[in-house]
């Protein structure tokens, strides 16, 4: 009975070896994934804030912060991507686009009074590959995106 037990425990040498070699493969895999999943959900979020933010104060009587000579547009612009170079992106590579909602690509004038009191879109794209470690080449970017809709209220802060 001594020997059977000898050459079953013989017969394991080197198991732990093969199993740590075809489980830390996959192990160290989804290990990246998870990092990578949380950058990507940790930017968009950030994005979303600042759409939001950016949204709200197109939404907002902006005759009190938004000094003479500049577009509300350019103003708003300029400040999600002051917000998002804050938390780590490049802001020459953040598009920011104020436009109506149900026609993408037709620039919506927040100073324009034809405009009061209707819905507004802001999106921002960003490309992906500087917040992940895969690289695409410029005409196939891929682009993380995150939009919000409001209505030009021109609505007042009340405290």
């Amino acid at each position: 009975m001594v020997r059977f037990r000898q050459k079953q425990v013989a017969n394991r040498r080197g198991t732990a070896t093969v199993e740590f070699a075809v489980v830390a493969p996959l192990f160290l895999t989804m290990v990246i994934g998870l990092i990578q999943g949380s950058k990507l959900f940790d930017s968009h979020s950030v994005m979303a804030q600042a759409a939001r933010d950016g949204a709200r104060l197109g939404a907002m009587d902006r005759a009190d912060w938004v000094a003479q000579g500049i577009q509300s547009n350019n103003k708003i612009t300029q400040d999600v991507r002051n917000t998002l170079a804050a938390a780590g992106f490049d802001p020459e590579d953040v598009d920011v686009f104020i436009e109506f909602p149900d026609d993408p690509g037709n620039t919506f004038d927040l100073d324009d009074p034809a405009n009061d009191f209707q819905l507004f879109e802001l999106r921002i794209e960003a490309p992906l590959s500087p917040l992940t470690s895969t690289h695409n080449d410029n005409e196939n970017q891929l682009k993380l995106v995150s939009k919000v809709v409001f209505r030009n209220s021109k609505s007042t802060i009340v405290q």
